[in-house]
């Protein structure tokens, strides 16, 4: 599957509109992005599934820094205007403080990404 978009939820919080989300788990290929703005996606999601999906890891823990910036790229690379978080892969953020925010800085400022989102094991 290369994009998986999640509906409306059922109860808004704070009474807004609900959000579109995609999340990527599929071709690195910045093309499939490109409908994301049209379409009205209003997030996507890139996720350390990129460890079983693309590299066919039996968990996502394998997945490093370096895996999520070339992913990340990759998406950055089809969107315009989409909101993309990034998911900081298990062992990205848990050495310190310091280590932490020197990844997540990473995958914004090397990858592109809007966001951050911690993502455990």
């Amino acid at each position: 599957m290369l994009l998986s978009l999640v509906g409306a939820e059922q109860h808004p919080p704070y009474k807004r509109p609900p959000l579109t989300k995609a999340l990527w788990q599929g071709k690195p290929e910045s093309s499939i992005w490109r409908g994301t703005d049209e379409a009205g996606v209003d997030m996507i999601l890139v996720g350390d599934s990129v460890g079983t999906v693309m590299q066919g890891q039996r968990t996502t823990i394998p997945v490093s820094m370096e895996d999520m910036l070339v992913f990340t790229r990759a998406v950055m690379r089809g969107v315009s205007g989409t909101f993309v978080v990034a998911d900081m892969p298990f062992g990205s953020y848990q050495v310190s403080e310091e280590t932490a925010v020197a990844n997540a800085i990473r995958l914004v400022k090397e990858g592109g990404a809007d966001a951050v989102k911690l993502e455990g094991a």
